[in-house]
């Protein structure tokens, strides 16, 4: 990458000075007499070729930061100066009112514009560079150690991710917007790590703050996720990742792709590769939620009102949707709960989570409303804020053609846009929305599983 910031670095000074330089470029502003021609001429009057180019210098030690804008632009105005400009070998013949340069300046500066326009395409080189420190660790090891000190130059140099990889064994993914609400001492430093257990099909995540007599404490991330990768060769196609939490599994978001474990956590843990297959009975019946409702139940985000059915067709209360969510995202609460009608309910942590996270609000300051079925058009909203939690780059696409989008709040028409927009919530058979009836079980598995994967975490 250090060859792509010193290139850019020439490439951009090279270009602005020479597009807001050349003769072509000054003729915009001034009228040029025929003897300033003569004295700025490639051809120096003793006949010897001089350089229309500016000297350029570079200190290929200090660090670029890269403006696309900028460097959009400067192409855009060389593209504009070359086409004025006339090519002369010997100098003969030329026309004093014309501007011109010799075959080889001619040449060097087409190259210098090319080489900017591929630095210019390849964003993810330049853009990974500037956002991610990489430490790499060496063979054998399992752990890295980052200093607060090491931490602080980064944060300061606006650096966005860590990024902490053993060759072949794994990579961590560190968003450094955690450490905003993170005080270091001098003396404490941050641990992470990924040890593997083999024989029992799984392996730990430590993510902690160390001090000095070697006493560690642990992290929780409020909106970000760790991103851990490790290998994943010869896993069958029904296994997932599990986090075992006081001997139960619990969901944890993940993918299985291209040979590799892709997981998203906010805390250290211990998390087991199993092969789960759920199905129910009854999904035959639903065979339009089928897929959605196994996916999610192998991942133990959602459960079927018995071990073998599932009954996709009755609707789903507010407390079980939140709960859905929440699971789903592996949310943990950490303040106090605000609802006064959850508490001490088996819904109340996963609610009061989802709350602190700005996706669901409750029906008023201090009540949820837990056991009234949740409306088309609230499950709608949900789904939106998840995927702005989950800061997916998306947005919404013209305007829906529901037959009773008159019946749609204004509060919830820019979600049902979106949703509708992405194809995670189309409407009903008949042509309309029905942004107040209740939403079903096996419409919940759809939207959910839907709006995981756009949002790229499933």
């Amino acid at each position: 990458m250090d060859v792509y910031k010193k290139w850019l670095n020439i490439a951009i000074v090279f270009i602005l000075s020479f597009s807001l330089l050349s003769p072509a470029a000054l003729a915009d502003t001034q009228q040029i007499e025929t003897s300033e021609l003569e004295s700025s001429s490639p051809i120096k009057s003793n006949g010897e070729e001089a350089s229309v180019f500016p000297e350029i210098t570079s200190n290929t030690d200090e660090e670029v930061v890269i403006d696309k804008s900028s460097l959009q632009t400067a192409i855009e105005k060389a593209e504009q100066n070359k086409a004025p400009v006339k090519v002369s070998d010997d100098g003969k013949d030329i026309d004093p009112a014309d501007y011109w340069v010799t075959q080889t300046e001619q040449d060097v500066y087409t190259n210098v514009i090319v080489s900017a326009q591929q630095l210019l395409a390849d964003e993810h080189a330049i853009q990974e560079d500037i956002d991610a420190k990489v430490f790499t660790i060496e063979n054998g090891s399992n752990k890295a150690i980052i200093t607060s000190e090491s931490i602080q130059k980064y944060l300061e140099k606006n650096i966005k991710n860590f990024v902490i990889q053993s060759e072949k064994n794994f990579k961590i993914e560190v968003p450094t917007s955690i450490f905003s609400g993170i005080k270091l001492t001098e003396k404490e430093q941050l641990k992470a790590s990924v040890t593997k257990d083999a024989k029992n099909k799984q392996f730990t995540v430590t993510f902690e703050i160390e001090n000095a007599d070697g006493k560690s404490k642990s992290i929780s991330i409020d909106k970000e996720y760790l991103k851990v990768t490790l290998p994943a060769n010869e896993l069958k196609s029904n296994t997932v990742v599990l986090q075992l939490v006081g001997g139960e599994y619990k969901p944890v978001p993940h993918k299985i792709v291209n040979g590799e474990i892709v997981l998203f956590t906010k805390t250290s843990g211990t998390f087991v590769l199993k092969e789960s297959t759920v199905t129910y009975k009854d999904t035959e019946h639903y065979l339009a939620y089928k897929e959605e409702i196994e996916f999610l139940a192998s991942r133990h985000v959602i459960q079927g009102t018995t071990s073998e059915t599932f009954e996709a067709n009755i609707s789903i209360t507010r407390a079980q949707f939140a709960e859905l969510v929440s699971r789903a995202l592996g949310l943990q609460a950490t303040g106090e709960n605000p609802f006064d009608d959850t508490k001490g309910k088996w819904y109340a942590t996963e609610i009061q989570a989802l709350y602190e996270a700005g996706i669901t609000k409750g029906s008023t300051a201090s009540t949820f409303n837990p056991e009234v079925p949740i409306t088309r058009q609230q499950a709608a909203a949900l789904m939106a804020r998840t995927l702005e939690y989950l800061n997916a780059d998306v947005k919404a696409g013209g305007e829906i053609n529901f037959k009773d989008a008159n019946n749609i709040s204004s509060e919830y028409l820019p979600y049902i846009k979106l949703l509708n927009s992405l194809d995670i919530m189309s409407g009903m058979q008949d042509g309309s929305f029905d942004p107040t009836s209740s939403i079903t079980r096996g419409q919940t598995a759809k939207i959910l599983k839907r709006t995981l994967n756009i949002a790229g975490i499933m």
